[in-house]
């Protein structure tokens, strides 16, 4: 077993453990304050943890060799993970929006502004690092020359070629890059105008990029099992 993990992506077992400490530092600040940007965020990081982790675990067992009952491997069994991961990232956006939604219609101030401003400093960070190592891996498996179109525009043009927990990680990292940053606006707008309304305004906003991602990771997914079974006929 140790030997197959070993094999799993990279990218999404590192993102995994990235996401793990980054949600139990939200969850304790978003316990603290009552910042709901901060739990927002917090969920975010939650989903995206067992999302990679799922992923992890897909793309290792994907390495696993052919049986007599599985012919043909298992490397397309990283999809269905993929496709699990859909259902977390949609069960969390809608958590997400009816907090959002709740704090809209009667918003309230939250505390320790510094402790949520400090996190979410550090979640920009280190979701930013864990998005820069993904772009390398995607422009790593998609043979991508970098020297024509430029770092940014290879990753771009080229992360549909990559392996599917790579892209999940790459549009995952994306979103919760901004997501962080949505609900650093929001904590700042908050605590400087008093205007409490922003912060149900940026918890709402992070439930819509998870929206978003949820229907890219489906219509992706979908085209890559339509795909196999197409080669497989």
């Amino acid at each position: 077993m140790w030997e197959l993990l070993k094999k799993g992506n990279t990218s999404s077992g590192v993102a995994a453990l990235g996401n793990t400490g980054l949600a139990i530092v939200k969850w304790f600040a978003a316990f603290i304050s009552g910042s709901g940007a901060m739990l927002a965020t917090a969920i975010h990081s939650t989903a995206d943890a067992l999302n990679q982790g799922m992923v992890y675990f897909g793309s290792a067992l994907a390495e696993k060799e052919p049986t007599k009952r599985f012919p043909t491997g298992f490397n397309r069994v990283v999809n269905l993970f993929v496709l699990l991961a859909v259902i977390v990232v949609s069960i969390m956006a809608y958590e997400t929006l009816h907090k959002g939604w709740e704090i809209i219609q009667h918003p309230k101030e939250s505390g320790n502004f510094w402790l949520n401003f400090t996190i979410l400093i550090i979640s920009v960070v280190v979701d930013g690092a864990v998005l820069w190592k993904v772009m390398k891996e995607v422009v790593s498996e998609s043979e991508a020359d970098t020297a024509k179109d430029g770092f940014i525009k290879s990753v771009i043009k080229n992360v549909k070629y990559s392996a599917p927990p790579t892209r999940l990680v790459f549009y995952e990292d994306i979103v919760a890059t901004l997501g962080a940053l949505v609900a650093l606006v929001a904590v700042v707008i908050a605590e400087l105008t008093g205007n409490y309304l922003v912060d149900g305004i940026g918890t709402i906003l992070i439930g819509l990029l998870l929206i978003g991602i949820a229907i890219k990771l489906v219509m992706k997914t979908r085209l890559d099992l339509s795909e196999f079974q197409h080669l497989n006929e």
